[in-house]
């Protein structure tokens, strides 16, 4: 989920991975006036159902996805109900991170 560009033609992108569930939606304004059943219905509209869509307190929108199909179309989503929007992976939940105890090193050699 690095920015990635393109030596061809020199833009930059969003490399959005498939396993990426979690995002933030964006706006100029913020979402704290525009109802939750008109974002619920234009979202579902146009990606489905989703499993989780929660206004922050930053104004913005914290979504979480149910498949990769409907990541992809997310990650291209301008446009939401009346508004210009700009739809970011989530910084840190996307990210698996593991715990290593030492009984995983039991059997391993020492060199």
């Amino acid at each position: 989920m690095e920015p990635s560009s393109d030596s061809s033609s020199g833009e930059h992108h969003m490399n959005i991975s498939e396993s990426a569930q979690y995002f933030i939606i964006k706006t100029k304004d913020t979402f704290t006036n525009v109802s939750h059943f008109l974002i619920e219905k234009s979202l579902s509209g146009r990606i489905g159902t989703v499993k989780m869509i929660r206004k922050m307190c930053s104004g913005d929108l914290f979504l979480e996805v149910s498949s990769s199909n409907q990541a992809t179309i997310l990650a291209k989503l301008q446009q939401l109900a009346h508004l210009d929007v700009n739809v970011t992976p989530h910084g840190n939940l996307n990210f698996l991170r593991g715990i290593i105890s030492p009984a995983d090193f039991l059997n391993v050699p020492s060199e």
